[in-house]
């Protein structure tokens, strides 16, 4: 019974992959950031170059401001700057004396299934109002201008951190060809705490903006480091310095993590990145321990029988592999 249901999970994973886009990621994230002055309401709206493919303009659909139900007049808009990496829209409305405004992104409902915007409200005397993370189920912010609040930032950071490895399945499936190599506790929380370590380093910097390298670069080592411990596991599995080769990749692991935060426009937030890049982190490291949690007792389980450690584990590790040289072929040459 134990191993039928191995072979229909695994057939799910490997179906999962192949079936989930060729970069592997979030189906997209862009930023917001609204200020409120005295005369005007200025909104500054950032997206990937690719979120916006099939989006027609006008620059009216991007964002809606309300005060006392009244849409506030889109005094201008156009764009700001772009580059590879992003586009930036400027959008001005004008002012309200209404004490409570609802900020609406209808954009959301256009751009792909599970598309996030980061939405960050702020005041003249640049003090943050609100922050909230829209989506297309819920793409509006009301904000109480007598009474503003902040709640709740920790656990929205927390969550998306969750979900980047949930939804990243090149990430998921770097993780599982490690546990699936099975070992003892000690090697594998060496393996988990190497990992962690090394894409906590390179996801501060990058966020940061202290190291900036190219996603064209990194997304293919992404993969290339799904092919190589894929292809560890099925020539020389259970190596006493795999800890090394993990320390190595998650290096550029961290920097796919901080891809995230730097589309949402976190690292110019000055000494209030702390917030979001700390508990996006700890959303990435309690999403990798539950999946320890799940994969590891299974895989201790099973290799009670020769079939696991002689068959499973080399097909899996196979099928690990060839997801992580289609990955790879993917984003060099197309």
């Amino acid at each position: 019974m134990i191993n039928r249901l191995w072979k229909v999970g695994m057939l799910a994973g490997i179906l999962a992959i192949f079936s989930s886009n060729a970069l592997a990621h979030d189906p997209g994230l862009s930023a917001v950031e609204v200020r409120i002055l005295s005369d005007r309401i200025v909104a500054e709206i950032s997206f990937a170059p690719s979120d916006l493919a099939g989006i027609q303009e006008p620059y009216s659909d991007f964002l809606g401001i309300y005060g006392d139900e009244k849409r506030l007049e889109l005094r201008s808009s156009g764009l700001k700057s772009s580059d590879r990496n992003s586009i930036h829209y400027l959008l001005e409305f004008s002012s309200s004396n209404s004490s409570e405004l609802r900020i609406s992104a209808p954009v959301l409902a256009n751009l792909p299934r599970g598309h996030k915007q980061f939405c960050s409200v702020f005041d003249q005397e640049n003090r943050l109002l609100a922050e909230r993370m829209l989506s297309a189920d819920a793409k509006e912010l009301t904000i109480d201008l007598r009474s503003p609040s902040n709640n709740g930032s920790i656990f929205r950071f927390l969550v998306l951190g969750i979900e980047h490895i949930f939804t990243g399945y090149d990430h998921l499936a770097f993780l599982l060809a490690l546990l699936i190599a099975g070992g003892s506790l000690r090697h594998n929380a060496k393996i988990i705490t190497s990992f962690t370590v090394a894409h906590s380093f390179t996801l501060a910097l990058a966020t940061l903006g202290l190291v900036n390298i190219s996603p064209a670069i990194v997304e293919p080592l992404i993969a290339a480091s799904v092919v190589f411990v894929g292809l560890e596991n099925l020539f020389r599995r259970r190596l006493a310095a795999r800890w090394l080769v993990t320390f190595s990749f998650g290096l550029v692991h961290g920097l796919g993590f901080a891809a995230t935060l730097r589309e949402l426009g976190i690292g110019t937030l000055g000494a209030r990145v702390a917030l979001p890049l700390l508990s996006f982190n700890a959303g990435v490291e309690l999403a990798q321990i539950a999946i320890a949690l799940i994969v590891l007792p299974l895989v201790w389980r099973l290799e009670r029988r020769p079939s696991f450690t002689l068959k499973h584990v080399p097909a899996f590790s196979l099928l690990i592999t060839f997801a992580g040289i289609y990955w790879l072929l993917v984003r060099t040459l197309m």
